[in-house]
This record gives C-alpha cells, structure tokens and sequence, in this order.
C-alpha cells in the first residue's frame, strides 16, 4: 500500500458530522487491502497527482445516512470494496483520471468490478471483486 491507507478508506466526514463509527471490521480488511494494491495504487502511480477518497468502507449505519443501496460495494458485500474518489481539482480533472482509468481497465494493467462516472465526473466510484469476476463494467450515473 503505497499510495494510500486503510484508515482513509474509513474516514467520512458524514460519519464524524453524525457520530457513527465507521471502522472497517477485521474480516473486511483484506478487501481494502487488495481494492488499494491492486485498483487504487496503480491508478495513483499512473495519475502522478494526489487522489483523494470521499468515501471508502461504509458501515451498515453511514451506507444509510449517504443514502447508499443495501448492496453497495462500500459494505464489502459479495467479497468487494470500493471507494469513490477525486482530484479535488474540478470536474474537467476527474474527467482526465476517469479516461486514464479507463485505459487502464482496457489495455488489462486493472480489474475492477465497476468504474462510474458519478453525477458528471463529480467524483469517480471504484470497486473491486476479491474473489469471483470482476466485470470491468464502464458507466455514468
């Protein structure tokens, strides 16, 4: 994990707004560890700038309060992990790490599960599938 942690993948602003401990479980942690070697790492060494993560792990409780599906990949659901990630530099930025993602996905460097175009490249959701296939589904929401 060179790029980033675990306790980023954990951190939400919504959490601490709201008083939820938001703490990945131990049998999650694997999960994160992979979605972080494998998908997130390797995006950061291709971008060269700081990546920033909204949201990563949400507990039963904070998937709740941010409005989050039951069978969000942010609860480690089916063996995954995601995280929705930015620039912090605007929409026309996240739109640039979008397409290089993208490319990575193509020329086969990553497997995700998911790669989404969120609200117009508001922020960029990520997931992974630890065991199964991941479906290197391209899409915007």
């Amino acid at each position: 994990m060179k790029y980033f942690t675990i306790e980023e993948m954990e951190h939400s602003a919504i959490a601490d707004a709201k008083g939820i401990i938001n703490k990945i479980p131990p049998k999650f942690i694997k999960n994160y560890v992979e979605l972080i070697e494998k998908v997130l790492d390797p995006i950061r060494a291709q971008y060269t700038n700081p990546i920033y993560v909204n949201s990563g792990y949400r507990c039963k409780e904070l998937n709740e309060a941010v409005g989050g599906v039951e069978t969000s990949q942010h609860t480690c659901i089916n063996n995954s992990a995601a995280a929705d990630i930015t620039t912090n530099k605007g929409r026309e930025a996240n739109k640039i790490l979008f397409h290089i993602i993208k490319n990575l996905i193509q020329t086969g460097q990553i497997k995700v599960d998911q790669l989404i175009n969120e609200n117009n490249f508001m922020w960029i959701h990520v997931s992974y599938k630890i065991s199964g296939k991941n479906r290197n589904q391209i899409l915007a929401l």
